[in-house]
């Protein structure tokens, strides 16, 4: 039997989501490559699917712009279904992006209010932007759905060491991959030191 291309595109994501939690370009380049190839082609039989396979590719790679475009189409095709929604949200999300990750995690709850990923997602965005009402709301519901969850509240405030541990990932990340350092201008780096230099530090 032939997959449908909506239970194909739904495998497609899957697969992109598992590849996104230890996404290497030098490794994943070319799978990335096939998948967008497929997306292509899915366009005119499962559009919304279509564009969310390459906004969540644009995300992995980098690429804001087409990001933002692909999932906008997804969501426009498909009149703003929950899981478009829910894709543009984690993308967002991944990139960073919380304010506009939360605007597109709410939407997809007002859909689907007993969503513990989504719950759990607008747990996490709430902490960081310090929405402590929204937070305990959150928290509240998931607690009444007595499902397992993490609390960024349990990492964050309880381990003394998450911020050595952030640096740490981070500093293996620029060694794994240089070109994501961007060199400062000579003049701005300049300019810097002078306003440095002098400065005491009580």
């Amino acid at each position: 039997m032939i997959p449908k291309p909506a239970s194909k595109c739904a495998s497609i994501v899957e697969e992109l989501n598992i590849m996104g939690s230890s996404y290497d370009p030098d490794i994943h380049q070319f799978r990335l490559a096939q998948i967008e190839k497929e997306a292509e082609k899915l366009k005119q039989e499962a559009p919304e699917e279509a564009y969310t396979i390459l906004g969540i590719i644009a995300c992995m790679k980098g690429n804001i712009e087409n990001m933002h475009r692909y999932h906008k189409n997804a969501i426009k095709c498909s009149g703003e279904s929950f899981s478009s929604l829910k894709n543009y949200g984690f993308s967002l999300y991944h990139q960073g992006l919380l304010e506009d990750a939360y605007v597109y995690y709410l939407k997809a709850h007002e859909q689907e209010k007993a969503n513990p990923s989504i719950l759990n997602a607008l747990l996490d965005i709430s902490f960081f932007l310090g929405l402590d009402e929204n937070y305990d709301k959150f928290k509240e519901n998931l607690d009444k759905l007595n499902v397992k969850y993490d609390d960024p509240k349990d990492f964050y405030e309880d381990d003394e060491d998450w911020l050595e541990n952030t640096l740490t990932d981070v500093e293996d990340m620029l060694h794994k991959h240089p070109d994501l350092i961007v060199k400062p201008d000579p003049e701005i780096e300049s300019l810097i030191d002078d306003l440095i230099e002098g400065v005491v530090i009580d």
